[in-house]
């Protein structure tokens, strides 16, 4: 087994300047309604459950970035990639996207900001409190 750490912690900073450089490849690894209703721009969405080496298309030259809601999916998904036979660098999104909020940087998406657990309970007969 290799020396070579799972993955390394970086602040939602770090990212926002990676992602200005088109230097990133940022995976979303929450479920893809989560990320249809908020996500960081350019965040390609591939659940943990589902993340497979193969599915790393364009990844070549560039930093990989594990991501998710608060940063615990995605340390899963490092550590699953490693186990896979990822040899190049790996980094995770210190505090997920809730972090990424935290530090004032901009989402995109259906939901706003009230994201999938609005969207959620929207679904349930008793969720709706207003008729939008």
């Amino acid at each position: 087994m290799s020396n070579q750490p799972a993955y390394a912690e970086i602040e939602a900073e770090t990212l926002r300047e990676w992602l200005e450089r088109n230097d990133v490849y940022l995976v979303d690894v929450r479920p893809p309604g989560m990320h249809e209703a908020e996500r960081i721009a350019g965040s390609r969405p591939i659940p943990v459950a589902n993340l497979e080496l193969k599915d790393l298309n364009g990844v070549e030259g560039k930093k990989l970035v594990m991501q998710c809601q608060i940063g615990v999916a995605s340390v899963r998904a490092c550590h699953k990639l490693r186990a896979q036979g990822w040899q190049g660098e790996l980094f995770n999104l210190a505090g997920g996207i809730t972090e990424w909020k935290k530090a004032g940087l901009p989402t995109e998406g259906s939901g706003g900001g009230g994201g999938a657990l609005r969207s959620l309970i929207s679904k349930l007969p008793f969720g709706r409190s207003d008729p939008r």
